[in-house]
């Protein structure tokens, strides 16, 4: 799904997955406490989270409200 959401929105934003187990300083910098966790970044900074798992519906009704598209 993170790989349909890639395509879709390519050129706004740049999906990456994280394995947490592998890469706890992660984990412990954005305060993760449950997978799947979805962060959304602008310049290193948090302006979306969610966590649990979501379908493609809701990760791009996600994104629509966090970012702001121009024309």
């Amino acid at each position: 799904m993170l790989d349909e959401i890639a395509r879709n929105w390519k050129g706004i934003v740049k999906v990456a997955k994280v394995n947490v187990m592998k890469n706890a300083e992660i984990a412990q910098k954005f305060s993760i406490k449950g997978v799947p966790t979805l962060i959304l970044l602008r310049n290193g900074e948090i302006i979306g989270q969610t966590a649990g798992a979501l379908p493609y519906e809701q990760v791009d009704a996600f994104l629509k409200r966090h970012i702001t598209l121009t024309p």
